[in-house]
């Protein structure tokens, strides 16, 4: 049987980790923090999409790389 808390604890601060990771670099991408946490494509963009509801990033057209729309500050 999984232990569901268990589960969301450690998906919340996996999303904490990618959050102050891309806070850190200033630009955002699913294999930013798939590099930088070591995770698989499909948890890295789980945690992305994310921080793109959560209105952290948002996409910008073309790119590979989102704008990151705050700063270290504004999210304390």
């Amino acid at each position: 049987m999984k232990d569901e808390h268990a589960d969301t604890a450690s998906t919340d601060t996996l999303y904490a980790r990618a959050v102050a990771l891309v806070l850190d670099q200033g630009e955002a991408s699913v294999a930013l923090v798939q590099c930088h946490l070591r995770l698989g494509y499909g948890a890295a963009c789980e945690l992305f999409e994310r921080m793109q509801a959560a209105g952290l990033v948002t996409p910008k057209p073309g790119a590979t790389r989102q704008w990151v729309l705050v700063d270290k500050e504004q999210n304390r």
